[in-house]
């Protein structure tokens, strides 16, 4: 299972962005787990990104090579369209692949369309039942107050009871509350099938397409679940988001200049 949150952030002008964060776990039947899956993909060429709960073989072998369809143009380049196609896509893929193999899974599809102040944020929702023929998909609403739009997965107590802390405070109803409830559910520890670094994508108002977004975690920096070194990367990965969704700089792990400090309330 996994931990998975969609949020909104939302400022003056209405909704600026769509996230999604995910955890890093897989956990095998023997006990085992490994913290380094990538569970949220983003396409580089339009506002779409995409990201699990349940099963993991199936998205983890489908998702991949829907996403890098989407950035080849195979879909067209009409959002709306390349959309649809995306969802149908998966469907097929579900419909093809063996039915004893067919497990429980959720899929999330986040987009947006036109860009600007213009910008309309949607969300489907594409599920699969264990042995299923079909996936089924629907629209999930996107409320126009920032804040959680959907949490699921098997970390999704543990995530709620932080959510519920950060929103008894000062922060509440803002993108700090909602990472950071999903980080500190994280280090509780409080769901032994989620576990590894966040994962982080947000698509903005103004950005092309979706954004994978590296992360400081316990002190170390990941993107994708996977750690990786400051001096090869740090100058090139932007948008670096420490532990309070405070922009940070990627080789120090410092606030940004001129970036707005967040700091926990005392009473979370």
């Amino acid at each position: 299972m996994t931990s998975l949150l969609v949020w909104v952030g939302v400022d003056r002008g209405g909704v600026s962005s769509l996230n999604l964060a995910a955890d890093s776990r897989i956990s095998f039947a023997d006990g085992d787990v490994w913290d380094h899956a990538i569970k949220v993909f983003a396409s580089s060429q339009y506002p779409i990104a995409l990201g699990f709960v349940g099963d993991v073989f199936f998205p983890s072998v489908s998702l991949p090579g829907a996403i890098a369809r989407v950035d080849a143009g195979t879909y067209g380049t009409d959002t709306p369209d390349v959309v649809d196609s995306l969802v149908s896509d998966i469907q097929t893929s579900w419909r093809t692949f063996p039915k004893r193999h067919r497990h429980g899974v959720t899929i999330l599809v986040a987009y947006r369309l036109a860009g600007g102040m213009k910008s309309v944020f949607g969300l489907k929702q594409i599920v699969g039942a264990s042995g299923a023929g079909e996936m089924t998909s629907e629209t999930v609403t996107i409320p126009s107050k920032s804040g959680f739009v959907l949490l699921q997965g098997s970390g999704e107590k543990s995530v709620g009871t932080a959510r519920d802390a950060w929103q008894r405070s000062d922060a509440q109803g803002t993108s700090r509350a909602a990472y950071s409830a999903f980080v500190d559910a994280l280090l509780s520890g409080g769901d032994r099938f989620s576990g590894g670094a966040p994962q982080l994508i947000s698509i903005w108002r103004d950005h092309r397409g979706a954004h994978p977004i590296p992360v400081i975690y316990r002190g170390r920096r990941f993107i994708f679940g996977t750690e990786i070194e400051a001096e090869k990367s740090a100058h090139t990965l932007k948008e670096w988001r420490g532990p309070l969704f405070e922009r940070v700089d990627g080789q120090t792990g410092n606030l940004l200049t001129g970036a707005q400090p967040h700091i926990r309330p005392s009473n979370v």
